[in-house]
């Protein structure tokens, strides 16, 4: 009787270790199949992103060659990054990355959507330096504040229609910035109009909505030449009820002329005062180089005009020879970024480049 009860014992030890034991192998392979699953979903998101990210930089290379071009990107929903460290920009998508490499790029700082909306322009100062490209999604809204009728028709009217935004004025739908409702917008960007006097208010239904969501741009300056360099573009970030700077990443400045209405429109589309300043920079850079090559074109020309030595090439000679000084004063003022004396010297070669086709002569650019 003894031995059949501990015969049964040892059956009943034998049964549940066996039982223990399938459990922990089940487990085993259970855990080992989650991870070859895992590790293949990451493979496909990291393949997928790199075929995105080169979609993504083919097609704006090919727009670097496009003005005034609106295109809509399908592609898959998940967050796409966009920042600027040192002045080396990336695009990034589930831990892969890529350069924007010389191309001047206008973005928000992060973009989720199965929609990628783009818009390009051309920088001309006054010969044209290079495209601008834009970048947002149909998720974020825009929103206009207290804009004069001048700003209103040569810079609002001009923006894409894929665009959403809303202009928020007396006599507008919304009437005050109090009046602006969060609808679960992705990203609300506010672009205030004339001199806040410091940082803009915050409008009451935006306060507790999550800081990294809401950023504000002020152009303080809204005269008839304002985007002549003219007005400075202040950059503010939300922390809490209130707005604050939006500095550079040596904690030193938040502002930046404007040069030009297609330098503006890249105010707009940067949430990131940092990232703005990056790609303005490329491109007053390669302003810079272009100025360069049209500075020592107006002298070959000069020279050239007036060798020939008769009347018509000694007048061509001294408007060229002309076109030569106002070309190094813009060097100057490119070098030291003083941008009303760069926009004096872009109105004195417009009438330069003028004189000289009155006078039959090379046009400078």
């Amino acid at each position: 009787m003894m031995r059949d009860l501990k015969q049964d014992r040892k059956a009943v030890v034998e049964v549940q270790f066996n039982w223990i034991f399938i459990l922990f192998a089940g487990a085993l392979i259970l855990v080992f199949f989650i991870m070859i699953i895992n590790k293949q979903k990451d493979l496909s998101d990291r393949k997928l992103s790199v075929e995105v990210l080169n979609s993504l930089d083919r097609i704006m290379s090919g727009q670097r060659a496009s003005e005034n071009r609106q295109d809509i990107i399908n592609m898959f929903e998940v967050e796409m990054l966009y920042s600027c460290g040192g002045c080396d920009c990336d695009f990034s998508l589930s831990g892969m990355s890529k350069s924007k490499g010389t191309l001047v790029v206008f973005a928000p700082s992060s973009m989720e959507s199965d929609r990628l909306l783009t818009w390009t322009q051309s920088w001309d100062m006054p010969f044209r330096v290079t495209n601008f490209i834009y970048l947002t999604v149909p998720e974020n809204r825009y929103y206009f504040i207290d804009p004069p009728e001048h700003v209103e028709r040569d810079f609002l009217e001009n923006l894409p229609a894929n665009l959403t935004y809303e202009i928020v004025k007396a006599g507008e739908d919304i009437p005050t910035i109090d009046d602006i409702e969060f609808r679960g917008e992705q990203k609300v960007r506010l672009v205030f109009f004339g001199d806040t006097g410091g940082a803009p208010d915050m409008p009451q239904d935006l306060e507790d909505v999550d800081d990294t969501r809401v950023t504000a741009l002020v152009i303080d300056d809204t005269g008839p030449a304002w985007m002549n360099g003219n007005a400075e573009m202040l950059f503010y970030l939300k922390r809490g009820d209130v707005f604050v700077e939006d500095l550079d990443e040596e904690q030193a400045e938040n502002s930046y002329p404007a040069l030009g209405f297609s330098g503006a429109y890249g105010a707009v589309y940067s949430d990131s005062f940092q990232n703005f300043k990056c790609n303005m920079d490329d491109a007053v850079k390669r302003f810079s180089f272009v100025a360069e090559v049209y500075k020592e074109r107006s002298w070959d020309l000069a020279a050239a005009m007036s060798n020939r030595g008769d009347s018509g090439g000694i007048l061509c000679g001294t408007v060229l020879n002309l076109g030569y000084t106002i070309m190094q004063a813009m060097e100057s003022s490119i070098s030291s970024m003083e941008s009303t004396g760069i926009f004096q010297a872009i109105s004195d070669l417009n009438d330069v480049n003028d004189n000289a086709i009155l006078n039959s002569c090379p046009r400078i650019y």
